[in-house]
Formats: C-alpha cells, sequence, structure tokens
C-alpha cells in the first residue's frame, strides 16, 4: 500500500521534520498515514526516513494482510 512521499525537505514552524508512512487506527476507526516527527538536522531525519520506510516495507511483506497497519 503507498505512503505519502515528498519530494521536498521543509521543517515545520518549530523546526522538524516530519514524514507520514504506514497506517494506523484513528479513534473513530477509520485509517490514516501514522506521522512520524523525525528531527531537526536535515540529514539525521533523512536517514531516520530511509530506516522507517525499510521497517514499513518489511512489516507489509511479513503481515500478509490486505491492509497492513503498525503495531
Amino acid at each position: 500500500m503507498a505512503t505519502r512521499t515528498r519530494r521536498t525537505w521543509a521543517p515545520d514552524p518549530r523546526g522538524y521534520y516530519s514524514r507520514q508512512i504506514g497506517w494506523i487506527s484513528s479513534k473513530t476507526g477509520k485509517q490514516q498515514q501514522h506521522k512520524f516527527i523525525i528531527g531537526k538536522v536535515k540529514k539525521q531525519a533523512e536517514i531516520r526516513e530511509r530506516k522507517l520506510r525499510e521497517l514499513w516495507e518489511q512489516h507489509e511483506a511479513d503481515s500478509g494482510a490486505e491492509r497492513p497497519q503498525w503495531p
């Protein structure tokens, strides 16, 4: 299942980089993408994002579910 991928890296007003990777159930029971705050330093945020994507892809492959979610 696809996740949101941005081509530009811009921090939020507080200076944090974030990414939405994978899926979770909201409080209302709907699926939404999980937002990760991955740091203030761009280089470190890029490394963390790459690791999160690898983890998500592995989880998708291992789960076998049609619509996997973060545990």
